[in-house]
């Protein structure tokens, strides 16, 4: 599913518990909804681990009844809150992992979204090989994930995730070599700016080089998750601008720490972010 440019925020649905350390709103999800439309905001992506406790057809009708357009169910917490990954020595945790991914594509698509692939990957226990196969049983389930994801019109975005993390895919360019030798026209990378800044030797070379044609999916914070703009605007407006000149035409998703408080942090991020996309892409939130 391709979206076009939209301003989003990530909340959680109510089956991710509580902790300080999340990236996005957490509480009542209608509730979370009318706040980020009332700020400005016109896109809104899910963080999920369980969808079985969810009915996908009432939050498709939250997100309409306020204009909101559903972009992403973000994957973090099957690995966070669960400990499911797709490097799991344990076989029987993989294929776990798997079937849990298949239900939140099942969730995404009936809400008209995509699904990322982050921390699910998994960490690598021995060091890594630059044929990627020390990846093979992460790589076996994308296999199995984005065919199944095909025919639902879900798109399966594969994000760079950190070394301190254990991930196998770290840069950008790691994900689009793994997206080639698979070539799935159903998987795409993502980028995570906190990440880039911790892996990319030239974030601008990065976005130029491989923005346009391979990118489908943005999240936006400062390095340490705060929400954009908590230390500079500048690094924000650089990118925005790199990411217009490459040719992105995507979402654009805030995934921050709730500092100080969650609404204040989706405020302060559109008053950073807003008017950049104004500028950059004539983006309007159509309040």
């Amino acid at each position: 599913m391709r979206h076009p440019v939209c301003f989003g925020y990530q909340i959680a649905t109510p089956d991710v518990a509580y902790s300080p350390s999340l990236t996005c709103l957490h509480g009542d999800p209608e509730r979370n909804i009318e706040t980020l439309r009332l700020i400005g905001y016109d896109a809104v992506e899910f963080m999920t681990a369980d969808p079985r406790r969810l009915d996908p057809i009432r939050y498709r009708a939250m997100a309409e009844r306020f204009g909101m357009r559903c972009v992403l169910v973000c994957t973090g917490e099957v690995f966070g809150t669960l400990g499911l990954s797709f490097l799991d020595p344990n076989p029987g945790v993989r294929r776990r992992a798997a079937d849990r991914i298949k239900e939140l594509i099942d969730f995404a698509a009936a809400l008209g979204a995509n699904v990322n692939i982050g921390r699910v990957q998994g960490k690598n226990s021995a060091a890594a090989t630059g044929d990627y196969a020390d990846f093979a049983p992460a790589a076996e389930a994308l296999i199995d994930i984005c065919e199944y994801a095909k025919p639902l019109s879900v798109d399966i975005l594969l994000e760079p995730i950190e070394k301190r993390w254990g991930g196998r895919i770290n840069t950008v360019a790691d994900g689009v070599k793994v997206c080639k030798k698979l070539g799935f026209e159903n998987l795409r990378v993502m980028m995570d700016h906190s990440a880039m800044c911790f892996e990319e030797i030239s974030i601008a070379h990065t976005v130029r080089r491989y923005a346009a044609a391979s990118v489908g999916h943005l999240h936006l914070s400062e390095k340490d998750r705060r929400y954009p703009g908590h230390t500079s605007a500048a690094p924000f407006e650089a990118l925005i601008g790199e990411l217009r000149l490459a040719g992105y035409d995507g979402p654009f998703v805030v995934e921050a720490l709730s500092l100080p408080e969650g609404s204040a942090a989706a405020r302060k991020a559109y008053e950073t972010i807003a008017p950049m996309l104004k500028k950059n892409y004539a983006w309007t939130s159509n309040n």
